[in-house]
Order: C-alpha cells, then sequence, then structure tokens
C-alpha cells in the first residue's frame, strides 16, 4: 500500500529539502526560502509557487513576498487577500485589475458564443446537405 491510501488519497506535501518533481533529496531549500513556509491554517499558501533558478519574478507581494507573474496578479493577490492591510494606492490598483480582469472574462465569453454559434451553424448546415444528398 502506498502512504496516499493510508492518508485517505491525500498525499502529504514534501518534506523541506526534497524536489516533489523528482522525489530525490536535491537540495531545494533555496526555493522554499523564496516561497516561503506552508500554513495549514491558511488555504491560499498551499499552493506551489516556486520561481525556477536563474528566473526572477515579475512582482512579489509587499506582504507575504509571493512571487507572482504580473504585477496584475500581484495587484490582485493583494486587494483579494492582504485587503485589511493595504494602501489606498493598493486598493485602486486591485480596482483596477479586477476591472481588466473582468474585461478579459467577458471577452472570453463572447468568444466562446460565437464559437458555440459558429459550431450549431456548421453542425446544422452538415446535416441539411446530407439529408437533401
Amino acid at each position: 500500500m502506498t502512504d496516499a491510501s493510508h492518508s485517505g488519497g491525500v498525499d502529504a506535501p514534501p518534506a523541506a529539502g526534497t524536489d516533489p518533481a523528482s522525489g530525490t533529496g536535491a537540495d531545494v531549500r533555496e526555493v522554499d526560502d523564496q516561497r516561503g513556509a506552508l500554513d495549514p491554517a491558511d488555504p491560499g499558501r498551499d499552493v506551489d509557487t516556486r520561481v525556477p533558478a536563474g528566473e526572477d519574478p515579475a512582482a512579489r507581494c509587499p506582504y507575504c513576498d509571493r512571487p507572482f507573474r504580473t504585477g496584475r496578479l500581484r495587484d490582485l493577490h493583494v486587494g483579494q487577500v492582504h485587503a485589511e492591510g493595504c494602501s489606498e494606492a493598493e486598493r485602486e490598483a486591485y480596482e483596477e485589475a479586477d476591472e481588466a480582469e473582468l474585461d478579459d472574462l467577458f471577452f472570453y465569453h463572447i468568444k466562446v458564443v460565437v464559437l458555440i454559434g459558429l459550431l450549431f451553424s456548421a453542425f446544422v448546415l452538415g446535416y441539411t446537405v446530407v439529408l437533401s444528398g
């Protein structure tokens, strides 16, 4: 039996100092230091946020030092997770990032609706050609 079956199907996080990708005891303490300690009381901290060696994140959270690919993602994080302690400038950056995220989501939904309409039209056209032939 594996460890996962003993723990109810939930895998435990890898031990500090082990490389979760290879399962070896490779030294990854530098990466773990960048990501910070996992806090079981904070469900948002169990996300793997390691930065590959030789790369720098585009932005870091000023409160928990979590790395982000873009400044907009950091602004969303600060506004949602650290809302009670953020400054007015950070609140405005969050609102702008949230508005941009809503715009992106709206355009994604428009694209999905158009794609579904095109697929439906192609299906109906193909069905009529087959039935009329």
